[in-house]
């Protein structure tokens, strides 16, 4: 089960930024870098984005519940076509990028040991690169950890691949237990389940992640791996044409990489009747690098501001020549997980030249967060852990 490596080879100053190099078997990747959601639809992220500057790192997301997984049980034929789905789409990838493959299983409780073993069947596929837990929705942070020690029983008889620890959403003081029983079975890989937040809001977790996997670092001489899961960018008021790009600042809150979001927004139940439908091209916003932006399509008035991408699979000018809303959905988020991506090199180089803070302080929305962004460096860097 440890088939992979991180190896850090330059941490920033000021923040909690650094490059690091993540190998499992005879592939790797280096951090930070956009993980792209890949589907079986040819218009997804990873299909669509061919820039080779930005390629390495996929994201797979399924979601099955209690009744849908009796059924795959029950029926080869659609679990062959489930199992299709996921190997379709990886069969159309190079094979020396990594594939990171989550299952998120909807119950309001755990799986009985029969449906864990097959959710692990269903999960331990030949082109899947690490093993992660499933996420398991509408359960308490305990109760998913006793789902993982009986998780970790079926697979330790049984598993390979290297293990990505599954931090799930939840509250900060169940953080502690489980991230204990990670370390405790030797794991340094890991991917934080934010659930449609954004990092700012999440600092205090984050925080105490990186302390207590920074603690093992120190005891044990292991550098660890953080993936961010969906990342969400904040909310968006409709009427302002710009609207800061939040889930850009994982890069900058440590987070080795991160993918789009697969679940919806998350705001109070009253909010969406009083939202509705928004009409047209108000609903999508492209990112723009000069100033970590989100701005409005149907309001931006020159492409020109968003600078010219070598390679670009998809630029601003598209847009404008589709009136599909689904389409344009698509082509935002492959525009907008690119032009990550893009940044993503660009922190790379800032963080080994040691100009990742001049280079952020010149973006607009970084300077209303950078505050924030100083004092979690700061708040990771104390040695005093007496509380674990």
């Amino acid at each position: 089960m440890s088939n992979s490596k991180v190896e850090v080879e330059k941490e920033d100053p000021d923040f909690i930024a650094r490059n690091a190099t993540l190998k499992i078997g005879t592939k790797n990747i280096q951090t930070p870098c956009r993980a792209l959601n890949l589907t079986d639809h040819n218009d997804c992220e990873s299909i669509r984005i061919t820039n080779p500057e930005v390629r390495g790192l996929n994201e797979l997301y399924r979601k099955v519940n209690e009744e849908f997984l009796r059924k795959l049980g029950q029926s080869n034929s659609l679990q062959s076509r489930f199992i299709s789905k996921i190997v379709n789409p990886l069969n159309a990838v190079a094979s020396k990028e990594i594939n990171l493959l989550f299952l998120e299983y909807g119950a309001e409780h755990i799986p009985s040991n029969e449906e864990i073993e097959y959710l692990f069947d269903l999960m331990y596929g030949p082109m899947n690169d690490v093993l992660i837990p499933p996420i398991i929705r509408g359960v308490s942070p305990a109760d998913y950890l006793n789902f993982l020690k009986d998780f970790f029983t079926v697979l330790e008889s049984y598993n390979k691949k290297p293990l990505v620890g599954l931090i799930p959403y939840g509250a900060h003081r169940d953080l502690d237990p489980i991230l204990a029983f990670y370390i405790n079975k030797g794991l340094t890989l890991y991917a934080i389940d934010l659930n449609g937040r954004h990092p700012l809001l999440f600092h205090p977790h984050l925080v105490r992640v990186h302390r207590r996997l920074q603690q093992v670092r120190r005891e044990y001489d292991q550098d660890y791996y953080l993936h961010g899961l969906n990342v969400g960018f904040g909310r968006a008021l409709r009427s302002r044409e710009s609207v800061p790009a939040k889930d850009v600042f994982s890069f900058i809150y440590g987070l080795d990489s991160f993918g789009s979001p697969h679940v919806p927004p998350r705001l109070p139940p009253d909010v969406y009747g009083r939202l509705g439908r928004p009409p047209g091209y108000e609903r999508f916003r492209l990112f723009n690098r000069s100033d970590y932006g989100y701005y409005r399509v149907d309001l931006i008035s020159s492409p020109r501001v968003f600078g010219q991408e070598r390679n670009a699979s998809v630029d601003v000018d598209s847009f404008r020549q589709v009136i599909d809303l689904n389409r344009i959905r698509n082509m935002q988020k492959a525009f907008n997980a690119e032009r990550h991506g893009l940044e993503a090199n660009t922190i790379r180089q800032k963080i080994a030249d040691e100009r990742l803070k001049k280079h952020v302080e010149e973006k607009r929305y970084v300077r209303e967060n950078l505050r924030s962004l100083v004092k979690l460096a700061s708040e990771v860097r104390r040695t005093s852990l007496s509380d674990f």
